[in-house]
């Protein structure tokens, strides 16, 4: 449950912590003449048993610059990824670990429509849909464990406003170009910004790798420009828009090869034992933690998982973070483990398609 504040430092005027002053004042220094944005707060804190572990996001309205062809737009910003307190209430303090809490905050940019352009701006107010999009990626990350890196891809599979024709139903993650990383008393703390795309968009970058296609996207004003800002009435690919795009893509790949580590997936399996096919039934527990190998090692680690509704049932990922989420040593004698004579494995498309099996 949140509620939208217009002074997003009202909870903590007398004495904020240390970790969102710092988070504050480096937002601060960004939009100087907004002291006081609009903030979704979380009424019920994730320290307290609620459910949503972003404290507040803050909805920045930024002008663009025209000039250098970035247009007016909405800027969202997390806290709460990111140690805001330093006591151990949410995050558990490491020792010799350079990260504040999870080591980042997530960031948003929506373009403004056209009828927000020409309104009172003093009257406006940013759409909130996007703060419920960032509370969805934060529960996940909190949740699994599993951290962001630039580049990494989110299979949403669904508009990421919830509108029934946006072709934006998927992300990237990229360096918010304005804010970029920031020290805190308790570490450091990236800016990861979410970047919505479109189905091509996201096949090409699990070809390949995201960052390159988040290089093409920056390419053009139409699919988001210098800071990648996500606009929601886009309905064509940068592919698209820009056919020869795919011969350079195809080019690099040759070059280049893929970078993809790893697919989250949801998948049925049943045990081949003597002839008969035997249905085995295994719960979300057991999923949450099984990692397979395929045998000729064209996919180290394939993780699989199980995730709840309100997060997609896939996720593409880093080397890096694949590695956090997904031990590489295997545990035979875990008590989560199976013993099977034979299996047949299914697998939603999107995963499969990934997996060359000789």
């Amino acid at each position: 449950m949140a509620e939208i504040s217009t002074d997003p430092k009202q909870s903590t005027r007398m004495q904020p912590p240390p970790g969102l002053k710092s988070l504050i004042e480096h937002c601060q220094s960004v939009y100087p003449d907004q002291p006081n944005p609009l903030q979704v707060t979380t009424v019920l804190k994730y320290w307290l048993g609620g459910q949503d572990p972003l404290d507040y996001i803050s909805m920045y309205d930024n002008k663009g610059d025209p000039e250098n062809g970035v247009p007016p737009h909405w800027h969202y910003i997390s806290f709460g990824l990111s140690d805001l307190h330093g006591d151990g209430r949410v995050h558990a303090r490491e020792t010799n670990d350079e990260r504040s809490g999870m080591g980042f905050e997530i960031t948003f940019r929506l373009l403004k429509s056209e009828a927000e352009n020409k309104s009172d701006k003093k009257s406006t107010h940013p759409p909130t849909w996007p703060a419920n999009l960032l509370q969805a990626i934060a529960r996940y990350c909190f949740q699994t464990g599993n951290m962001l890196y630039f580049g990494d891809n989110i299979p949403w599979r669904k508009s990421l406003d919830g509108s029934a024709n946006s072709r934006l139903q998927n992300i990237l993650i990229t360096q918010d170009e304005q804010l970029g990383s920031i020290e805190t008393v308790f570490g450091r703390v990236e800016f990861c910004q979410v970047v919505g795309v479109t189905d091509e968009e996201l096949e090409q970058a699990s070809r390949w790798n995201g960052r390159g296609v988040l290089n093409y996207l920056r390419q053009d004003i139409q699919t988001g420009g210098k800071w990648w800002i996500t606009n929601m009435n886009r309905s064509l690919s940068v592919f698209e828009l820009f056919p020869e795009l795919l011969l350079n893509l195809q080019d690099d790949l040759e070059k280049q090869g893929s970078d993809l580590a790893g697919v989250n997936a949801e998948f049925t399996f049943r045990e081949i034992r003597e002839n008969q096919c035997i249905k085995t039934e295994i719960d979300s527990n057991s999923l949450n933690e099984q990692c397979v190998s395929d045998e000729n090692n064209r996919l180290e680690n394939l993780q699989i998982k199980c995730e709840d509704v309100s997060f997609p049932q896939s996720m593409s990922m880093s080397s890096s973070s694949l590695h956090k989420s997904c031990p590489l040593s295997y545990q035979p004698d875990s008590v989560n483990s199976i013993s099977l004579e034979g299996i047949e494995i299914t697998l939603a498309p999107y995963a499969a398609k990934y997996l060359i099996w000789q």
